[in-house]
């Protein structure tokens, strides 16, 4: 493969990342591997996950368990195995690896790129341009459309409990069964998919970044999201394009 460009992230992220670019260099299946997410977008931290993205020609079909294998197998010299491997439907899957870096990896064909992975694609090596990976993901954006009644009767029961939980004094639950409202409403909002990784796919940096207050709880126990930020139309003073993990 050609048109690699420097890796993102932390000098660990950055040898996983190239392994993986080297282990499919002179593989005829493989259009080209990106990276999105935090890594693509330049928001990672020492924790941040791989997300990886691997387009196939046109006609070719792999077992992810499989080339999951084969990348591990690759990982090995610089001390890496698959520790577990959780399927993700028939074209991806997640992984942790021996370090306890999580790792996402999909593989398909050109058409049937994810549009929410398009705003922090960032093309690691291959033939395909990122315009032409992007335009394909596009070409796969539905509008968005409204959330199903049995989906609104979910959130409001959960809107229950959550006040139910606030009386009782349970603060964090209260707030865990909030931050799963609203991620449900940030992906329906913004074209659907699950709701997490719509989250970390089209979330901006000041939404994803953790809310830090010093001498409060420790930045990773306190929620990633930030109501106020996830629907902009309903924040006129804070109104801002769209954009993208």
């Amino acid at each position: 493969m050609s048109g690699m460009v420097d890796f993102p992230g932390t000098p660990a992220h950055r040898a996983l990342l190239r392994a993986v670019v080297d282990h499919y260099a002179e593989d005829p299946r493989v259009l080209a591997v990106a990276v999105f997410g935090s890594l693509g977008r330049g928001t990672w931290d020492d924790l941040s996950d791989l997300d990886l993205d691997v387009v196939l020609a046109d006609g070719v079909r792999v077992g992810p368990r499989a080339e999951v294998d084969g990348i591990g197998a690759a990982l090995t010299g610089m001390g890496e195995r698959v520790l577990l491997l959780v399927p993700d439907g028939v074209d991806a899957a997640d992984v942790v690896l021996r370090s306890l870096r999580g790792l996402w990896i999909r593989f398909h064909p050109l058409a049937t790129t994810s549009p929410t992975i398009v705003d922090s694609l960032r093309v690691l090596a291959g033939p395909l341009a990122r315009d032409e990976i992007g335009a394909a993901g596009l070409a796969n954006r539905a509008p968005p459309e409204l959330l199903p009644a049995h989906r609104l009767d979910q959130l409001v029961r959960w809107a229950v409990d959550v006040d139910v939980a606030l009386q009782r004094g349970h603060a964090w639950q209260a707030t865990q069964r909030m931050r799963e409202n609203l991620l449900v409403l940030f992906a329906a909002t913004y074209g659907g998919g699950r709701p997490f990784h719509a989250f970390d796919a089209r979330a901006t940096p000041d939404l994803a970044e953790p809310r830090r207050t010093p001498g409060r709880d420790p930045p990773r126990a306190r929620p990633r999201c930030r109501a106020g930020g996830l629907f902009p139309a309903a924040r006129p003073d804070r109104a801002r394009p769209r954009r993208r993990y």
